[in-house]
């Protein structure tokens, strides 16, 4: 079996959330005045800080290492185990590739499930 793992940079557009918090006065209305005949309750405002979060949304480019992994499975011409004397085929009886995060397990998972039916295959 021969492994080979390298990463690769690949684009590709996210969407972010960006915030920002900023303080200033806000009016609001704090009271009623008192009302008599014919006079209706007017609205007392006041000025007072206030603080908000204002968020959106951007979308950016960004480059990121992508891992890759290739695994090679290989037997010998004469089908008995590896030692000095023994030739390897020349191409692989099994390959897998894996791409992402886990690419190194996923292209192991995929030789370790196929390698067992290779080799009942051949002893049917």
């Amino acid at each position: 079996m021969v492994t080979f793992r390298w990463a690769e940079n690949q684009a590709r557009t996210v969407t972010r959330t960006e915030s920002a918090i900023t303080t200033g006065p806000v009016t609001t209305v704090v009271g009623q005045s008192n009302s008599g005949p014919g006079q209706p309750a007017q609205p007392i405002w006041r000025t007072q800080l206030g603080t908000f979060v204002t968020t959106w949304q951007i979308q950016a480019n960004e480059t990121v290492r992508e891992p890759h992994a290739l695994i090679l499975v290989f037997e010998t011409k004469d089908g008995k185990p590896l030692s000095p004397a023994t030739e390897l085929r020349s191409d692989p009886v099994l390959q897998s590739n894996g791409v992402g995060r886990n690419a190194g397990r996923d292209a192991l998972e995929f030789v370790l499930k196929n390698w067992n039916m290779k080799l009942a295959s051949k002893s049917n």
